[in-house]
C-alpha cells in the first residue's frame, strides 16, 4: 500500500496499540513496483514508525520482536533469479524455513518451541 491508500492511518492505528513492528509482504507486487515486496517497521520512542533496513547482500531483516531473521530466498524462473519467497530462521536450530512452506505458521511454531515441518507429539 503506498500514501493516501490507509497506510498512514494504519501506522497511526497501530502506533496507538502499541504494535512494536509491523511487516508487509507483497510477493505478487501489488502495492507498487517501486515498493520491495517485503518491507518491516519498528515503533520507536517518540511513537513514530521507522522502516527496517535489511541487509542488501543477505536480504535480511531483523525483527526485535520474534527475535529472528527474515528473509526473501531466491526463486529461479528459467535464467532469471528472483527474491519473493519468504523466509525465517529458527533461532534454536538456525535453520531456514523450508521455501515452500507457510511462513507465519513456521514463527507460530518457532515461538511454541517447534522447529518447522516437526510434528506435535500424540499421547500414546
Amino acid at each position: 500500500m503506498g500514501v493516501g491508500d490507509g497506510q498512514d492511518d494504519k501506522k497511526r492505528f497501530y502506533a496507538e496499540c502499541g504494535v512494536r513492528e509491523y511487516w508487509i509482504y507483497d510477493p505478487e507486487g501489488h502495492r507498487t513496483d517501486s515498493v520491495p515486496i517485503l518491507q518491516g517497521f519498528r515503533l520507536h520512542a517518540d511513537k513514530q514508525y521507522q522502516e527496517i533496513t535489511p541487509v542488501p547482500e543477505d536480504k535480511l531483516w531483523w525483527s526485535d520482536v520474534l527475535q529472528t531473521h527474515w528473509g526473501l530466498a531466491p526463486q529461479k524462473h528459467g535464467v532469471e533469479e528472483t527474491y519473493a519467497q519468504l523466509r525465517v530462521l529458527d533461532p534454536k536450530t538456525g535453520a531456514w524455513t523450508a521455501q515452500k512452506t507457510n511462513a507465519s505458521g513456521n514463527i507460530s511454531r518457532i515461538r511454541r518451541g517447534r522447529t518447522p515441518g516437526s510434528r506435535r507429539k500424540t499421547p500414546s
